[in-house]
């Protein structure tokens, strides 16, 4: 046996010194003597073992192992010596004797008999079955006594509970028998068994890997595999489509196994920082939990994406009815505020990992049309926003990420159907509503909005900072490694991309939106009135919560149009006009609240009312708020655009323009930072926090995992414990002090107070204690100022970029 010491398959069961090169010394005599040794004396046991004459015992089960492993190995080497000689067709004499002797069905009879042992002889069944299939699939299987003995196996394995290790060479064995069908799809009838009793034929594969679905590790993942190509098979054949929806349970399976998952969530996120708005790759990492859940989501996104038609409809009825209404409904309309702040990450996460279009129009779905209590979720949530809690940046970041979808639906009913009547302008404004306006009028007046304290004496701008390589650029002139801070040039590149990508997503919307209304869009919303009142009564009762808020997000690097500092110049008065505001109607109809009211819509009606409240939000709440209007601002249709862009368009009285609502945001922080001195560098050290920050969030996205160890945040609201490093707080801290000059030998002194929006200063005298108090408001009033500041360069960029598309492009 020297020569085979010396062959490479020796090490077929070692692993460590496995090597692809081919045995050189190999006799095919030999092996093929070899071979029928070792089956003659695995022969003798069997028989000398086999009932009634006898029973196995542990020796017997080991010599039958042992040369098996023998067989297994010089077949093996035959089977390779044919692939490297393709050119010349070989002899198998070890394959042919494998079967004409019908070992594998003498081996399965036999394993029958075994006992105690019977997992143990099963479980090197399929390490032969494993090896000889990876080797050779295709080839064995289409002879019959290769295929006989291997589907009694399979048939064997159903309904029972096995060790790990033998479930693990199961899922294994299926996965290869799923590949070897793929690649030759006229091997699928071979898995096709009709049970003796008449039931219908049985996907044996399918049927055997569905109850590891749910399962963690690699069992769980090759499972999945698997059945991901046996549903990709069900669209080349009608079969196994029929079979999966009809015989099979794994579409309830895989909903219900949403829904067991769900329920093992943390209902309370441990939330550390005040700029946290959704869930991160590595808060998923940190929660194995949720990593299973997700897990299971994607699995169903890709099922939705490769199945047959009959198969995604039916998995995508089953999340709507069977995980979507039970489970996430009145999960989103807890009474806890952490809990609803928890399941809003939760569905925006869902949200933004769906990609199959069906599955994520049932994930919208659910919430456009789906009532509890009358209400729809959808209106439940526009009702959180100016909730002032971390829920508010929560509910933002979902209500973000729909926008973010460029549906039609989703801004249909979240504010074109509110818009399209026309009701919000003059009637003597509404042929204006397709204008272009071509000179940039509009940027030139966002400009023109500027807090008075950001163009003092030409404040210095900070040196501009540079971010880690790896940050991604839109092109046009702009260097990868620049931050947009203070950069007009660049928001312009990234509005004219953004503004380009989100019309190329908008070209099949069935309507322009563009003023004109269409008997089409009126069939369509009286349509989903119908079904939008069904659902609200068929739907039970649950507990609407209204909670606070908080929140997370990048001083804008160059993937995110959202915020940074530094502008022109002042000034401009707002009127003081009412907005019809938080009002949800429950009762009517779409086209009743289409055709009737003279709003905006409950929604932009929201988020313009809570912008006029930007100077005594938190910047985190203010970083969402103007992250949606810009995004709002990148859609084309002339109705949205015109709304948020067009200065000189004349609405309602009862509707205040976002020029208005910005006019008065600045005239109120103009009016909160008149009386202190020193503006100047407040505004720098504001400046400067937040480029750090935008630094630290863009150097975390590059090393996420050594970031929050290594780069602590350099904000107050992050610093725990960290004295050493100067935060905005205590740098900022120090020119509040001398700029409010407190006498220094009273215990009660005389500071300015920040009174509510419109109120500006007044003087109280307090205590030492409040003068923090008193601090805070002040750093979040020039932080507030600071990001209006470069926001407006933002509006400006798009406003002007709006124009040169509509120009280009419609003219």
């Amino acid at each position: 046996m020297s020569w085979l010491r010396n062959s490479q398959l020796k090490t077929t069961f070692t692993p460590k010194r496995q090597s692809n090169s081919p045995p050189k010394n190999c006799d095919p005599t030999a092996c093929t003597e070899s071979f029928k040794k070792h089956w003659q004396q695995a022969s003798e046991i069997i028989d000398r073992t086999q009932p009634p004459g006898g029973y196995p015992i542990n020796d017997d089960i080991i010599g039958v192992v042992n040369h098996l492993g023998q067989m297994m190995t010089l077949l093996v080497l035959e089977l390779r010596e044919v692939d490297n000689n393709e050119s010349k067709p070989s002899a198998t004499p070890c394959f042919e004797h494998l079967l004409t002797e019908n070992i594998l069905e003498r081996l399965f009879d036999w394993s029958i008999h075994t006992g105690r042992f019977n997992n143990k002889v099963r479980l090197e069944q399929l390490k032969l079955y494993e090896l000889l299939v990876s080797n050779a699939g295709q080839q064995f299987l289409v002879h019959e006594p290769f295929l006989r003995p291997l589907l009694k196996l399979l048939t064997s394995c159903t309904s029972e509970v096995y060790p790990v290790e033998l479930e693990k060479r199961l899922v294994v064995l299926l996965n290869q028998l799923c590949v070897s069908v793929m690649h030759n799809i006229q091997l699928l009838d071979l898995f096709f068994c009709a049970p003796s009793n008449k039931e219908p034929a049985k996907f044996l594969l399918f049927s055997l890997l569905v109850p590891f679905v749910h399962r963690e590790g690699s069992i769980g993942q090759q499972a999945r595999d698997a059945l991901l190509l046996c549903m990709s098979m069900s669209k080349k054949n009608d079969l196994v489509g029929s079979y999966i929806v009809e015989h099979s349970n794994v579409c309830p399976v895989l909903a219900t196994g949403l829904s067991g998952l769900y329920s093992l969530l943390p209902r309370k996120l441990e939330i550390e920082t005040d700029d946290w708005h959704r869930l991160t790759p590595d808060d998923i990492n940190e929660l194995p939990e949720l990593t299973l859940l997700i897990n299971s989501f994607e699995f169903c996104n890709a099922v939705a994406q490769v199945a047959h038609n009959s198969v995604k409809d039916q998995l995508l009825e089953f999340i709507y009815q069977g995980f979507l209404i039970p489970v996430m409904g009145p999960a989103l309309l807890q009474s806890t505020v952490d809990e609803l702040v928890a399941a809003t990450a939760y569905y925006e996460l869902f949200i933004r990992n769906a990609t199959n279009p069906g599955l994520l129009q049932t994930l919208i779905k659910f919430l456009m049309q789906d009532c509890y209590d009358g209400q729809r979720i959808l209106n439940t949530l526009i009702v959180r926003i100016p909730s002032p809690t971390r829920l508010c940046v929560v509910t933002l970041s979902l209500l973000e990420t729909l926008i973010n979808l460029d549906s039609e639906e989703v801004m249909v009913e979240l504010i074109l159907k509110h818009l399209v009547p026309c009701n919000h302008v003059m009637l003597s404004q509404r042929r204006r509503l397709r204008e272009v306006e071509p000179y940039a009028s509009s940027a030139l007046k966002f400009l023109s909005l500027s807090p008075a304290c950001c163009s003092l004496r030409a404040v210095p701008m900070p040196p501009r900072i540079r971010l880690p390589a790896s940050t991604q650029s839109y092109a046009y002139g702009l260097r990868p490694e620049e931050s947009l801070y203070g950069n007009y040039h660049a928001y312009l590149c990234v509005a004219k991309t953004k503004i380009e990508s989100c019309s190329k997503n908008c070209r099949n919307w069935s309507e322009s939106y563009d003023g004109e209304e269409s008997a089409a869009f009126n069939s369509s919303i009286r349509k989903f009135s119908a079904i939008k009142s069904e659902n609200c009564d068929r739907n039970g009762d649950s507990m609407l919560s209204i909670g606070e808020s908080s929140g997370y997000n990048s001083f804008p690097a160059k993937e995110s149009l959202e915020t940074s500092p530094e502008t022109e110049r002042k000034e401009e008065s707002a009127g003081k006009t009412s907005v019809n505001s938080d009002r949800m109607s429950r009762s009517n109809s779409l086209l009743e609240t289409c055709s009737v009211t003279s709003d905006i819509g409950p929604f932009l009606d929201t988020i313009l009312k809570s912008l006029e409240k930007m100077p005594f939000h938190s910047l985190y709440v203010n970083l969402r708020l103007t992250a949606i209007i810009s995004r709002l601002a990148v859609y084309p249709q002339p109705l949205l655009s015109s709304l948020l862009l067009n200065h000189s368009l004349v609405f309602q009285p009862s509707i205040k323009s976002l020029f208005q609502v910005l006019a008065s945001v600045k005239q109120k922080v103009d009016n909160l930072l008149s009386r202190l001195g020193d503006v100047e560098k407040i505004v720098q050290e504001a400046r400067n926090y937040l480029l750090q920050r935008e630094e630290k969030l863009a150097n975390m996205r590059k090393t996420a995992v050594e970031a929050p160890i290594q780069k602590k945040p350099f904000s107050y609201s992050f610093n725990r414990g960290d004295m050493k490093r100067r935060s905005f707080s205590s740098a900022i801290s120090s020119v509040l002090r001398r700029a409010m000059q407190p006498s220094a030998t009273t215990v009660v002194e005389k500071v300015v107070k920040i009174e509510g929006p419109g109120s500006g200063f007044r003087y109280i005298k307090t205590t030492n204690r409040d003068v923090k108090t008193e601090e805070d408001d002040i750093h979040r009033v020039v932080l507030n100022a600071v990001l209006l500041d470069e926001w407006l360069k933002e509006l400006a960029a798009l406003a002007q970029e709006q124009s040169l598309y509509a120009l280009t492009n419609f003219t």
